[in-house]
């Protein structure tokens, strides 16, 4: 949670008055999910539960900075094979990005 939401809170709280100050609007805030935001699988609790909270946040900063022109961008990369998902969560992992509904993907 320390990296995966609340660096990014903290990081977002610091520039937020640059932002703010900027005029005719266009700044933008990026902020790194993950598809595990949106689907979840066995045995990556603690980082899908980050990755929800990140959405959510996105979500309703998104709707409180538009009066200032401020867009919030949510990226979220699909799964990548690393070291940190052994072959079994894997797969596990893709199954359940499969069954993700077709809307979903492409929102």
């Amino acid at each position: 949670m320390d990296v995966n939401l609340f660096g990014h809170i903290s990081m977002t709280k610091q520039f937020l008055p640059l932002l703010k100050k900027q005029t005719g609007g266009g700044s933008r805030i990026l902020n790194m999910a993950s598809v595990v935001g949106r689907t979840t699988s066995a045995g990556i609790s603690a980082y899908a539960t980050s990755k929800h909270a990140m959405e959510g946040w996105s979500d309703c900063l998104r709707e409180d900075l538009s009066r200032f022109g401020i867009s919030v961008i949510i990226f979220e990369p699909g799964f990548m094979k690393t070291p940190l998902l052994v072959q079994q969560a894997f797969q596990s992992i893709s199954k359940s990005f499969e069954s993700v509904s077709k809307e979903t993907l492409n929102e």
